[in-house]
């Protein structure tokens, strides 16, 4: 069946809770995924940012083979051998936080069950700050900590929010404004200290803009934390597992190292998998104060992925692979800045990055309307293109094996979309 085809006949089961497109995908290899009618298509966001070793991986689907022939779900009061062995390779990897591991699902699942044990463990205290244009994810605790606040029902109590610093490269922070957002951290601990027990941030923030806030930025937000007794999340789903270079971001920040992080999407290889590390020198070392039960907590499955995931981006060396890769497509998008004006602020850290599009002064729903003509222009150019900041920014988290070669017809075919679609821009 083609792809009109396959929505006339199953189309009416799927509900609608999103605008999807019309292309129904039906294969995937590496960096490219094909739909019905036979279109490749150039994957940069790898999935959802999940698909970190490519599409149809053949080791990875061995190894979930294995793995799916032993226990998959066990009772929650008891561990498999695999979540242990999984564990101790996760403390390996961010040594810093001296940690221990609790597995997941998703990573709103593991951000709300972070914030759950903020919440108890800082006693009476309900209160979280967070970015005004930050994203943890759809839960009901979740969203009311993000950029989607204003929707959640009923609202939150005790939800602070501070400006996200608009920096897009760390290197020049002295040249940008990211006091005042320190400044308004300061004025709501002042106010609020006694109702506040986390703080929880992406360390890059990417759906809200793809925004670098600097490390010194990030040393007086701990400096914070630790005056008013206030717990730090940072919430690497996205920035975290090697795609910066480093395995977590905050290893990039100094002094900045949080009472806990938060892990998922590439974690998993594709599958469902999150992890929480609570800092092994702020938590109790023994038990806490309260117990999690979730049907999918410590699988022995999941755990075992995030293991052999571990295992080949050391073995592949993708840590440094995937800094020269963010180098080379940062290079490619400044030239072709240069050439395409509309193309604004490109920005790279390892593999997360991309580029602002010059919609000029339009409101939202005319921007989300432009945005998604240039995505479709991009699908047919046979790109897979995801935006964030309401349909002003373009997202690329590409997956840790793709080739210069892919990378230079992505710059090609980027340039002959932007060529393609001028009457969208600011002229």
């Amino acid at each position: 069946m083609n792809n009109l085809e396959l929505w006339e006949e199953y189309g009416e089961y799927i509900a609608p809770v999103f605008q999807f497109s019309e292309h129904i995908f039906c294969k995937g290899q590496g960096s490219y995924v094909k739909d019905a009618n036979g279109n490749r298509f150039l994957d940069m966001s790898g999935g959802q940012f999940c698909s970190v070793l490519g599409h149809g991986n053949p080791k990875v689907a061995e190894r979930a083979f294995i793995l799916s022939q032993n226990i998959v779900n066990a009772g929650v009061n008891f561990l498999c051998e695999e979540v242990l062995y999984a564990a101790k390779a996760v403390h390996e990897i961010c040594p810093e936080m001296n940690g221990k591991a609790f597995f997941l699902s998703t990573g709103a699942e593991a951000n709300e069950c972070c914030l759950r044990y903020a919440k108890q463990m800082s006693g009476h205290r309900s209160g979280v700050i967070s970015f005004d244009v930050g994203y943890h994810g759809l839960s009901l605790g979740t969203e009311g900590y993000s950029m989607g606040r204003a929707y959640v029902k009923p609202q939150l109590k005790n939800s602070f929010s501070i400006q996200a610093p608009v920096v897009y490269d760390p290197e020049c922070a002295d040249k940008v404004d990211w006091w005042s957002s320190v400044e308004q951290m300061e004025d709501i601990l002042k106010a609020h200290h006694e109702e506040i027990a986390a703080a929880i941030f992406e360390p890059i923030v990417s759906t809200g803009g793809l925004l670098y806030p600097p490390k010194e930025f990030w040393e007086e937000i701990r400096n914070l934390c630790d005056r008013y007794r206030v717990y730090l999340a940072f919430d690497e789903c996205q920035t975290g597992f090697g795609r910066t270079g480093t395995w977590f971001y905050y290893q990039q920040l100094g002094r900045c190292v949080p009472d806990f992080l938060i892990c998922a999407k590439g974690i998993g290889l594709g599958y469902p998998v999150s992890v929480v590390v609570f800092n092994g020198n702020t938590i109790p070392a023994s038990s806490f104060v309260m117990n999690h039960v979730s049907s999918h907590q410590n699988d022995p499955f999941g755990a075992g992925l995030v293991r052999f995931g571990i295992q080949q981006i050391e073995e592949q060396g993708y840590l440094s692979q995937n800094r020269e890769k963010g180098y080379y497509i940062l290079d490619q998008l400044r030239q072709l800045a240069r050439e395409c004006p509309a193309l604004k602020h490109p920005r790279m850290c390892g593999l997360i990055g991309g580029f602002d599009l010059d919609f000029g002064g339009d409101g939202k729903a005319e921007v989300l309307e432009k945005s998604s003509q240039f995505s479709e222009a991009g699908l047919h150019n046979g790109l897979l293109l995801q935006f964030g900041n309401y349909g002003r920014t373009v997202r690329l988290l590409p997956p840790y094996n793709i080739s210069y070669t892919e990378i230079d017809s992505f710059v090609a075919n980027l340039k002959k979309t932007l060529d393609t679609q001028r009457g969208l821009f600011c002229q």
